[in-house]
């Protein structure tokens, strides 16, 4: 094992696993910085990213997904959207659409505002970041993935609660298997964007954010 694979793998832990467990140790006092923290981190990655000759900066914006990509994304949320909303239905049923029913205005904010100030960001961290600088660590595609899933899912520890735990981890799999077939961060942002907002709109939102934390 060479000195650069040493180093990138406890980079990689230092950032990706010890970072989110010191975060959930102090929620109580970073619980309002989630944001700022998530955009200064992906802000430094997207600046390593671009002082890296070997990085594709086509892969942040400019390559869209095809007409065959998208309908395979939105297959998986229409029918995967539709699984969520009918456990919500069955579990929780007062939970079901609660968030526009009683906060209209600020559904519309988190509609608006999250996939520009998470969702991006998020994929700069778990797929972009992660992919180029960790790829030497892992020696096939599938370990990969399930790796960018963990440290997803790791990401959203500081809720304290299997259901966000679970999910994120499903979805880190799900958005690092589409970056593995796209190489496109708008491909993933979207797909993210779309279950994410899917999420917060039929009730299952409160395990990501001020329900789970306060």
């Amino acid at each position: 094992m060479g000195r650069q694979h040493i180093t990138r793998t406890v980079e990689l832990l230092l950032l990706y696993a010890l970072l989110p467990v010191l975060l959930t140790l102090i929620r109580d006092t970073a619980g309002d910085l989630i944001i700022p923290i998530l955009l200064l981190v992906g802000a430094v990655m997207l600046i390593m990213l671009f002082r890296s000759p070997e990085f594709d900066r086509d892969r942040l914006w400019k390559r869209r997904p095809d007409r065959h990509a998208l309908g395979r994304i939105f297959l998986r949320w229409l029918g995967g959207g539709l699984v969520l909303t009918l456990a919500v239905f069955v579990f929780t049923p007062e939970n079901l659409f609660r968030f526009p029913r009683e906060r209209l205005d600020m559904w519309i904010v988190v509609m608006l505002a999250y996939p520009l100030l998470s969702v991006y960001p998020q994929e700069i961290i778990f797929r972009a970041y992660f992919f180029h600088r960790y790829r030497g660590l892992f020696p096939t595609r599938t370990t990969m993935i399930l790796a960018s899933g963990a440290g997803f899912a790791l990401g959203h520890l500081l809720f304290l609660n299997w259901i966000a735990l679970l999910l994120s981890f499903a979805g880190g799999l799900l958005f690092a298997y589409t970056y593995t077939r796209t190489d496109s961060i708008p491909a993933v942002a979207l797909e993210h964007g779309l279950w994410g907002n899917t999420i917060f709109t039929i009730g299952l939102g409160l395990y990501f954010y001020g329900g789970a934390i306060n």
